[in-house]
This record gives C-alpha cells, structure tokens and sequence, in this order.
C-alpha cells in the first residue's frame, strides 16, 4: 500500500510541476504579446508627434519619430519610458512596424486649421491604447497567480482505512 500511495504523491507533484510550468510560459506569451502591442501603439503616436512637431511633415524620418516619442513620453508620460527604449531596439532590429506615410495620408490631406488637433487626438488614442494593452497584461497576470496558488496540491494523496462494521452490536 506505501508504494501505492508513495506513486500517488509523485503523480500528484508532477502534474502540479507540469501545470505551474504551462502558466508560466503562458503569463510569458501574454506579456511579450501585449508589450509588442503596447510598442507598436507607442510608434504610431510617435509618427503624428513628429509630423505634429516638424510642420505637418507627411514623411517623417524614424529618427525624427523615435526623438518626438522620447521628448514627449519623457515629459507626459513617465512611466512609459522604458518602453520608448524597447521601441528603439525594436525599429533597429525589425524595421518600421507601420508606414508613416500612410498613416498620416488621411490626416494630411486637408491642410485645416483641425490638422493639428487631429494629431494630437490620435497620439491620444495611441497613448490610451498602448496603456491599456499594458494594464489588461497587468490583470491577466495577477490573475494567473491565483490560479497558480490554486494548482498547489496541499492535500497529497493518503490512505486511510474505513472498516464497516455492522451485525455484531445491533440492537433489536
């Protein structure tokens, strides 16, 4: 009975092992995921601050747009700094994620006295989405914890002995 239960026990650890591991890798996907999403929002407002800083420019130079994202990320938005970082390594070693020139084509077509808001109003919306990319990572991952807590087997496998004994003592 003591290998039966001794097997038990080390069946019971390996899969706690095994499932702890797949939510690691999982909390890891989601992470790189949404910090590739956060990247990717954070160049785009990049393209309409520096089209926004350097008169209304359609085509802006990636080093003109990674040096708009960093001044303004720098001093509106602090906490995103270490993904400015991330976005320059990014654009060095995959290249342009969206075409600039693209992007602003609509905006730029009617030069009106709106452009500038219009620009503006789009770096917000990229802000806001590179924001919430970050924070939805954020719940996923407090919620991973829980359910790996919950995966813990603190109850391991025993044996416990029930007899049924019944006929001897009744009372009739």
């Amino acid at each position: 009975m003591s290998y039966k239960l001794q097997s038990m026990r080390s069946q019971a650890n390996s899969v706690q092992g095994e499932l702890s591991q797949r939510i690691d890798s999982f909390q890891e996907g989601i992470k790189s995921g949404s910090q590739e999403l956060a990247i990717r929002h954070l160049f785009r407002a990049g393209v309409y601050w520096a089209s926004y800083d350097h008169d209304l420019s359609r085509d802006p130079a990636i080093e003109i747009i990674l040096e708009s994202l960093s001044v303004h990320i720098s001093r509106d938005y602090p906490s995103l700094n270490s993904l400015v970082l991330s976005t320059r390594t990014v654009i060095r070693e995959q290249g342009v994620i969206d075409d600039p020139a693209s992007m602003l084509r609509s905006i730029l077509r009617k030069r009106g006295p709106n452009t500038p808001a219009l620009l503006l109003a789009n770096v917000k919306n990229e802000i806001l989405a590179c924001q919430k990319a970050l924070s939805r990572a954020e719940g996923v991952k407090k919620k991973l914890a829980v359910w790996k807590e919950g995966i813990v087997i603190r109850n391991n496998p025993e044996l416990i002995c029930i007899v049924d004994m019944h006929g001897k003592d009744q009372v009739q």
